[in-house]
């Protein structure tokens, strides 16, 4: 017990906030060789699922919509946090560099993964609000494409709104 008080004030001193734990180049290879998988079948399979929607007339449905609102989260989310997890991967190290400038990058890089996960979580809300509601009404469509379209900005809008909460904890947190 004693020994893990002491590795955690050594990381607190030097300003990390978690030790990243000591591999062999094995285990640090399969490691960051997962996160590369991972990242090349997100990025693929996304970009099929907005590609097939976009090029494909009959998809164009609400459910459709609400799913490409997903596919384009996914994106961000592999665009902006798994790569700087694959860099710490591969690195060891989670900084990407110093100063206030990698204080404000660590910030825009948790506000972006708040954003999208919220963003994520008011989708499939959706989805699950729409699927019910043509399960109770076969016959009738509740939710139209045109309000399917503004539920996707409502949900981004929304996402932006709740961010901030998020943003003012981590800028007091990382930068006092």
């Amino acid at each position: 017990m004693n020994n893990t008080t002491n590795i955690k004030a050594e990381y607190e001193e030097r300003g990390q906030s978690c030790p990243f734990p000591n591999m062999t180049l094995w285990q640090q290879s399969v490691r960051a060789t997962s996160v590369l998988m991972v990242i090349v079948l997100s990025l693929v399979g996304n970009i099929f699922v907005l590609y097939v929607v976009r090029n494909n007339i009959k998809l164009h449905t609400v459910t459709h919509y609400l799913i490409v609102n997903l596919a384009l989260v996914d994106l961000l989310i592999t665009v902006f946090n798994m790569s700087v997890l694959l860099k710490t991967e591969v690195t060891g190290n989670d900084e990407a560099f110093g100063g206030i400038a990698g204080k404000i990058y660590c910030i825009g890089i948790i506000v972006v993964l708040n954003l999208c996960v919220v963003c994520s979580i008011f989708t499939m809300t959706a989805i699950a609000v729409e699927r019910f509601c043509s399960i109770l009404f076969p016959f009738k469509r509740i939710i139209s494409v045109k309000l399917a379209k503004v539920i996707v900005a409502g949900i981004w809008l929304c996402s932006f709104l709740i961010d901030p909460v998020f943003l003012q904890y981590q800028s007091s947190r990382l930068l006092w």
